[in-house]
């Protein structure tokens, strides 16, 4: 991927698209790009194969939404994180399973990390490597979008949608705000450990 990436970015310079100095950087958006779109590909083939089509897109948009904002825990490589995702997307097929029949006893759990979210609004790591700019524009993205989302989850159980969306919606929003407080964890115990 890295390769073919490097070679498209190569043609774009040639093509006289962009400069030298940007091969680099136009290389790693294309492979970015490739990776976030084979990975969606993927992911939504294997809820359609599975029979949980709607339900895992309704988790996807959800944990998407926050996680392009809200930051969080990213592997060393694209591929590492592709396959990360695959396997993440039987979580909440495991979790409805098991958590379904205690829903209300979950909702504390969930409107906390809503909290989490609001007050730290992203967490930036090196493999995202946000400026100080990007930064504050990221954490009100967030927070204007986890607010979105605690707005649609209202409307829908309001309007009385069928609970197995609402759960999975949920539980989009809870992993992404998951992935930022291990981040934020990681972070914390790093510095700590620096400081020893």
């Amino acid at each position: 991927m890295k390769q073919f990436s490097y070679k498209l970015a190569s043609k774009f310079y040639d093509a006289e698209i962009i400069s030298h100095d940007a091969i680099d950087d136009y290389a790693y958006a294309i492979e970015t790009l490739l990776v976030k779109a084979i990975g969606w590909i993927v992911l939504l083939s294997v809820a359609f194969i599975i029979g949980w089509f709607k339900e895992l897109f309704c988790y996807l948009l959800f944990f998407s939404a926050v996680r392009a904002y809200g930051g969080g825990f990213h592997t060393k490589s694209l591929m590492g994180c592709l396959i990360l995702s695959v396997a993440s997307l039987f979580i909440p097929i495991m979790l409805y399973k098991t958590i379904y029949p205690f829903l209300g006893n979950c909702q504390g759990g969930l409107i906390v990390l809503i909290i989490f979210d609001i007050l730290v609004g992203s967490v930036n790591n090196e493999y995202i490597d946000w400026d100080q700019k990007e930064l504050i524009k990221a954490k009100r993205n967030n927070r204007i979008i986890v607010c979105a989302e605690v707005a649609i989850l209202l409307i829908s159980y309001l309007i009385h949608i069928d609970s197995v969306y609402i759960v999975f919606m949920s539980l989009g929003l809870t992993a992404a705000s998951l992935s930022m407080l291990v981040e934020l964890i990681i972070q914390k115990g790093g510095r700590n450990h620096e400081k020893q």
